[in-house]
């Protein structure tokens, strides 16, 4: 009965650095590197069960979901599939070690998610594919059962398995369950050896938590023409949409994108107020224009946004020697900064004579819905009173606004001074008072 220790998977579009990775019983090397189409490519993979005998290599392409045999050394007797042979070899003892060679190099065929498995294997035959039921796509909503079947017809032994890949293309495959196996959590198995059929119960859940995933590491192509380049990581706030909703429990969505890098390595960390909370997300780069764009979204509570917490992305590429920090932070609803400015000594002597100009500021706040007034001794102003538009600085905004008084009104010292910023933080509009004061010059 064929039993597997473990996978690993590797991204091909061309890259591993120094160093080993290590899971169980089962040790990959190199776990990153960046290559050319003209480099010399081999990967490696090492095991220290010695109930093993078997070790098997596999490929996944970009767009394809089948998780494809290259070859296999069973003992030191390597085996490969005829599709793949002349362009990859293996070689090694499924014992300890075995080697991938990359004999031609082809960006369009060998890119993908490589595959190393350690196993005690019976060697078997069959005389067709498996095939699966449903053969793509399920839907199922918390608390449903579901049920997948898979068959092989003229297979001479009964050794099936479930794996479940828990994310897109690149994340790594973790191993469910066996036939005969007793139930583990929500699943369950049932093999009919007449049919060759073996099916798995799952009942879905929405508590259901992803068990620790097999570890993998990463290669990529790069062309020789091409810079390597870190990307310009953007943090978006949540639409106006979401936070008009109503209701306080609701949640809100941040975006992170970070485009214009080269090559594709990379993975994405959500931090709140410098707390990790999603460490190495599951989201995937995609090829735009030659370069790579990724995007990773954040759902968090309303109530976080708007009490002005700091949600940062980071998003770590790999340079060819290691992991480099990107990021880009923002923070939820923010209320003004206000400050009542005197008249300028700069302003012309001319204009002075006449009359003088006082300016209120607010700067740092999110979202832009404010309003300014002024007010003298009390009593809201409306002649000689300016206000511009709020302006967008960076992740937040300003906005200033300007009142022009008579001089004698400037200078009788019973005169007080006061701007007034009404702001709107998605639920009431809270005042926010300028500095009051009689200015003397």
């Amino acid at each position: 009965m064929s039993r597997i220790l473990l996978l690993f998977l590797l991204i091909f579009l061309p890259v591993l650095a120094e160093g080993a990775s290590k899971s169980n019983d089962v040790a990959q090397t190199p776990p990153e590197m960046l290559v050319s189409p003209v480099d010399s490519v081999k990967l490696t993979c090492s095991h220290s069960n010695s109930d093993f005998y078997m070790i098997q290599w596999y490929q996944k392409s970009p767009r394809d979901t089948a998780l494809k045999l290259i070859g296999y050394v069973r003992y030191d007797s390597p085996s490969m599939e005829g599709s793949y042979a002349g362009h990859f070899s293996v070689t090694g003892d499924g014992r300890k070690e075995s080697v991938l060679h990359f004999v031609k190099l082809s960006l369009g065929e060998d890119t993908g998610v490589y595959y190393c498995a350690a196993s005690e294997a019976q060697c078997c035959s069959s005389e067709g594919a498996a095939t699966r039921t449903p053969a793509s796509f399920l839907r199922a909503g918390a608390g449903h059962s579901v049920i997948l079947d898979c068959s092989v017809p003229g297979m001479n032994s009964y050794t099936m398995q479930w794996y479940r890949q828990a994310g897109d293309h690149g994340t790594a495959i973790e191993f469910l369950i066996k036939e005969y196996d007793s139930r583990v959590n929500n699943l369950e198995v049932f093999l009919d050896t007449s049919a060759n059929k073996f099916s798995l119960h799952y009942c879905v859940k929405s508590t259901q938590k992803v068990l620790a995933l097999i570890s993998f590491s990463s290669m990529s192509f790069t062309d020789p023409q091409k810079e390597i380049r870190g990307p310009v990581v953007e943090v978006l706030p949540p639409s106006e949409a979401e936070l008009c909703k109503k209701k306080k429990k609701d949640n809100v969505t941040l975006l992170c994108v970070a485009k214009n890098f080269y090559p594709d390595h990379v993975y994405v960390s959500w931090e709140i107020d410098n707390d990790v909370k999603r460490e190495k997300t599951k989201d995937v780069p995609i090829e735009k224009d030659g370069n790579y764009i990724i995007s990773s979204r954040l759902r968090v509570p309303k109530k976080d946004w708007k009490s002005g917490k700091k949600f940062t992305c980071i998003v770590y590429y790999y340079n060819g020697t290691g992991y480099e920090p990107f990021q880009d932070s923002i923070s939820g609803v923010r209320k003004p900064k206000v400050k009542v400015l005197p008249p300028s000594p700069k302003e012309p002597c001319w204009v002075r004579r006449n009359s003088v100009t006082l300016v209120c500021v607010a700067t740092d706040f999110y979202p832009d819905h404010v309003t300014v007034s002024w007010k003298i001794n009390g009593e809201k102003q409306s002649t000689g009173v300016g206000t511009g538009v709020a302006q967008r600085v960076n992740k937040s905004y300003s906005i200033s606004s300007q009142l022009r008084v008579k001089m004698s009104t400037w200078q009788n010292p019973i005169n007080t001074f006061s701007c007034s910023v009404i702001f709107y933080n998605g639920t009431h509009y809270i005042p926010r008072l300028g500095l009051k004061g009689t200015y003397l010059i």
